[in-house]
């Protein structure tokens, strides 16, 4: 992963470590996100998607939370290369991220729809795969931050949350995310204990 050098100074460049997120700052979540995915052994443009993954801002924060406008792509091709980019802008500009996991079984018809316009982004399985490891990284590094995240109760009700809000009971998607994250998740959240699909 030779393009993964300098992540630290290259994101605190653009004040990410002077940011509020979650009780802590958007770098430390950026980094964590990041090394999640390469702890996972993704493809090394997953990893680099996932230090910048919010760049732009994405629904829901995107008034709130972010370091370029659309308009300012060229600047993060710069940083990461134009694949690593193409992730981080599906990710951000994508409305109803949560869709990723109900259309991976849909074959060649696969799509995102832009959040600004609604027009279709038709997309490859693979970059769908990618954006569901983004997304779950996502997930993971702010669920681990949350209050009382070890407590009993909270260990209990996790997995009901998790399968019920957050992929709406579809698990298909979980057989093309790498092993090590498949593990993690099915641990985490119980998955084995469910009806899968």
């Amino acid at each position: 992963m030779q393009q993964i050098i300098n992540i630290n100074e290259r994101l605190k460049k653009y004040g990410t470590d002077k940011i509020s997120h979650s009780k802590r700052t958007f770098y430390e979540h950026l980094i964590a996100t990041g090394d999640l995915l390469k702890e996972w052994g993704c493809d090394e443009n997953v990893c680099l998607a996932g230090y910048f993954h919010s760049f732009y801002g994405t629904e829901g924060v995107a008034n709130t939370l972010y370091i370029f406008n659309f308009a300012d792509r060229e600047k993060l091709q710069y940083e990461v290369g134009e694949k690593a980019e193409y992730l981080v802008f599906l990710y951000c500009i994508a409305k109803n991220r949560k869709a990723y996991y109900e259309k991976i079984e849909r074959g060649n018809d696969l799509y995102l729809t832009n959040r600004l316009t609604n027009e279709k982004i038709f997309i490859e399985k693979q970059v769908l795969v990618d954006l569901i490891c983004l997304d779950i990284a996502n997930f993971i590094e702010e669920f681990e931050r949350q209050p009382l995240v070890d407590q009993p109760l909270t260990k209990w009700i996790a997995p009901f949350w998790f399968r019920n809000y957050y992929i709406k009971r579809n698990y298909k998607w979980l057989a093309y995310v790498p092993h090590k994250a498949q593990e993690i998740i099915k641990s985490k959240f119980k998955i084995d204990t469910f009806f899968l699909i």
